[in-house]
């Protein structure tokens, strides 16, 4: 993977927790976390989004499959 395939657009925007499905994270439903970058896999398995999460966790998210909102200063900008 080149740094071509990473995606800075959302770079400091927040996003909120609603749901993954990851069994082992200790992340709860509306944590807040900030956006560092988002991964493009090509479709070879599913795009992933960097996130500096309030709570110190390195989770990323999964798009399509973990749910989310990404913020910005006015209010939710998308729903995942």
């Amino acid at each position: 993977m080149s740094v071509e395939d990473w995606d800075y657009s959302l770079s400091g925007k927040r996003i909120q927790l609603i749901k993954t499905l990851d069994p082992y994270t200790k992340l709860k439903p509306n944590d807040l976390g900030t956006i560092e970058y988002v991964i493009k896999n090509n479709g070879l398995i599913e795009d992933q989004i960097s996130i500096q999460w309030d709570s110190g966790s390195n989770l990323m998210l999964l798009i399509g499959l973990d749910q989310y909102i990404i913020l910005d200063e006015k209010g939710v900008i998308e729903i995942e």
